[in-house]
């Protein structure tokens, strides 16, 4: 490794590598397994579930100091683990760099789910409770800061986040970001939304909230995600959104068609956005 700045661009932004650290009795490469152990070992957690028979597990993953730091709870996509190397591993150590705890929640190896079965377990009911059950769990944590938890999920994991934050002035969160999270539903069908007084309302929250999606995006709406924000700004609800062009669905995570300079703009911005709601 000889300390190359590539090198250690690889460890933190590469979507394709993976190292897990164990143990080794070979000198020889003590400092490179050093090397990948401080960018790439993740702590499996455990932490008690509001639904009776259910142990959520996650992958936590901390700054090198021992200071009380701001927490990001990571809402996978509808991939689960087999996704995790692509996006939210990356972002887990993207946010240790800036001096975040992260805790990817994972819903599907909670409840023994194969990849197949995914879609059963609902994003707005159960996947959204996970992730206050999170927020539980981090903010009971020496090393959490009080009051200051955050939110970044993609796809089915954003609209897990939508469905946590909507309409709830008790959310117990400083930030969220939603990566083409569902926008196509009415206000009423939010659990914790009421039914609307006209179509034209479609969301509320009281968390900074940024969304991003792909304008070529055929799972998600982007004409969808423009009138939901349209209509929480008519609200005086200030709710953020990023429209790429010429890009489709989880263009962030490992889409080889993606241009680098467009993933490279939107980690920019999400990390523009936490940080000015939830400074390190």
């Amino acid at each position: 490794m000889n300390g190359r700045a590539p090198c250690s661009d690889l460890a933190h932004d590469s979507f394709t590598h993976e190292y897990f650290v164990e143990a080794s009795n070979d000198d020889t490469f003590a400092g490179t397994l050093a090397f990948l152990a401080d960018y790439s070992r993740y702590s499996v957690v455990s932490f008690p579930s509001t639904q009776t028979g259910t142990t959520l597990v996650g992958e936590l993953t901390r700054p090198s100091n021992h200071a009380s730091v701001p927490a990001i709870i990571i809402s996978p996509g509808t991939a689960g683990i087999e996704g995790f190397s692509f996006w939210e591993r990356p972002w887990a150590r993207r946010l240790r760099d800036l001096g975040y705890a992260s805790l990817i929640v994972d819903s599907y190896m909670s409840r023994h789910s194969s990849w197949k079965n995914h879609w059963r377990i609902d994003p707005r009911t159960v996947k959204s409770r996970d992730l206050l059950d999170a927020q539980t769990y981090l903010a009971a944590q020496s090393f959490a800061r009080a009051g200051s938890i955050g939110l970044l999920g993609r796809s089915s994991g954003g609209t897990a986040i939508l469905a946590a934050i909507v309409d709830n002035v008790h959310a117990p969160f400083a930030v969220a970001v939603a990566d083409y999270g569902y926008c196509q539903l009415a206000y009423g069908a939010w659990p914790g939304g009421t039914p609307a007084p006209s179509a034209s309302i479609a969301y509320r929250t009281n968390v900074p909230l940024l969304i991003q999606v792909g304008a070529n995006d055929t799972t998600v709406s982007p004409a969808a995600c423009k009138a939901l924000v349209a209509s929480a700004h008519d609200a005086g609800v200030p709710i953020e959104l990023v429209v790429y062009p010429n890009v489709g669905h989880r263009f962030d995570a490992g889409v080889i068609e993606t241009p680098p300079a467009t993933v490279q703009a939107s980690v920019q911005r999400i990390t523009a956005f936490i940080e000015a709601h939830l400074p390190p």
